[in-house]
């Protein structure tokens, strides 16, 4: 259990996160989304905690389960304190300050699917510079699907689940940070360079 825990950290946390403020009130997680307005007011906080915030229980649920899903395919690419520090410290404040400077008509943004967007661009960009095939055709289907969203928009179905629109403005934010992030991933936290790799 506990290899299996320092093994799995990050994910747990992330999970654990999620559903922590999930049961939190509606008024305190108000105050960690991401607020164009709160967050010209010095509110920064918001750049990292929006990605840990839910609308409703349907999207913490869709959101875990991607998370869960790409872990399970792609943890041994970064070690456990690489993860963290790509999706956590990197990732996730970025890709929202990118929203921030050139998307300012999204007044309001919660979710991790912009982090997850991320985490797909930065295990293909591994895989291809490892040199696995896999990394070309994840790559692609990621590609084909933002450009699916850039033109004709998210899933009706998926916005009625979550009683929101779909920000797909963060899917590719988080996309081309998880893409830029990793092409500078030092060789030490890399699975594949290490020899750990699928």
């Amino acid at each position: 259990m506990r290899a299996f825990i320092r093994q799995h950290w990050p994910v747990l946390l992330l999970l654990l996160t999620m559903v922590g403020i999930a049961t939190c009130p509606s008024e305190w997680q108000q105050t960690l989304r991401y607020d164009v307005d709160a967050i010209a007011h010095g509110e920064v906080w918001r750049l990292w905690t929006a990605n840990l915030v839910h609308t409703n229980w349907a999207h913490v649920l869709l959101n875990s389960v991607g998370l869960l899903v790409i872990w399970t395919v792609f943890h041994e690419q970064v070690t456990p304190s690489g993860c963290w520090l790509l999706f956590i410290a990197i990732v996730a404040p970025i890709h929202l300050f990118l929203l921030y400077l050139f998307v300012p008509e999204l007044k309001w943004y919660v979710g991790l699917s912009g982090v997850l967007h991320g985490w797909l661009a930065a295990a293909a960009i591994m895989d291809i510079r490892a040199r696995y095939w896999v990394g070309y055709l994840l790559f692609a289907a990621l590609l084909g699907k933002l450009s699916w969203e850039y033109i004709y928009g998210a899933s009706e179905q998926v916005k009625a689940l979550i009683h929101a629109e779909v920000a797909t403005q963060a899917h590719i934010s988080g996309a081309l940070v998880g893409a830029i992030v990793s092409l500078l991933w030092p060789r030490c936290w890399c699975g594949h360079c290490r020899g750990e790799s699928k």
